[in-house]
C-alpha cells in the first residue's frame, strides 16, 4: 500500500509540473491549492525542476474558500489563478459547465487511467480520497426486540 501511495503521489507531482508547464508562459505563475502545504510545497518543487524560470506564488486554503474567492474575482471579471489544485471533481464539473476551464489536450497522461480526468482533458485527478464510515459503539439506538448488534433490523 505505502508504494502505490508513493507511486501515485510521484504521478501527482509530474503531472502538475506538465500541467504548469502547459499553462506558463510568464515569469510568475499563481497557484489556487487546497492541497495540505507539505504537498503543495512538494507539487511546487517539482514544477520548479522543470521550470527553474518561473516563480510561483501560492494561495492555499480549504475548497470552499478558494470557490469564493474565485466567485468574488470572476464577479469583479479578474480570477487570479494560473493552475487549480483543488480535491472535488464535482466543483471542477461546476467550473467546466460555467466555462470556466480550459481544455488541455497535450498533456501528458502515461500512467494514468483514463477515469481519472475528464474527457475533454479540462481537469485531471491526482489522487486518491477515501471516505471512511466509523461508529460509537456505546450509542443507544432504539432497536425492535428482534434486533441485535450484528443484525439488520427493520422496524
Amino acid at each position: 500500500m505505502k508504494t502505490h501511495f508513493i507511486k501515485l503521489l510521484a504521478s501527482q507531482l509530474a503531472l502538475a509540473a506538465t500541467l504548469f508547464a502547459g499553462v506558463a508562459n510568464a515569469e510568475t505563475l499563481t497557484l489556487y491549492t487546497s492541497q495540505p502545504e507539505a504537498d503543495a510545497a512538494k507539487t511546487v518543487d517539482a514544477f520548479k525542476k522543470a521550470q527553474p524560470g518561473i516563480d510561483v506564488n501560492i494561495y492555499r486554503s480549504g475548497t470552499s474558500d478558494i470557490l469564493t474567492k474565485m466567485a468574488a474575482e470572476f464577479a469583479a471579471g479578474s480570477p487570479q489563478p494560473d493552475v487549480l489544485l483543488i480535491a472535488d471533481a464535482v466543483s471542477m464539473e461546476l467550473l467546466k459547465k460555467d466555462d470556466r476551464l480550459l481544455p488541455y489536450p497535450e498533456a501528458k497522461l502515461d500512467g494514468i487511467e483514463a477515469d481519472a480526468y475528464d474527457a475533454d482533458k479540462t481537469y485531471f485527478g491526482s489522487k486518491l480520497i477515501t471516505t471512511g464510515i466509523v461508529y460509537n459503539t456505546a450509542a443507544k439506538v432504539p432497536r425492535s426486540n428482534s434486533c441485535s448488534p450484528r443484525k439488520v433490523c427493520r422496524q
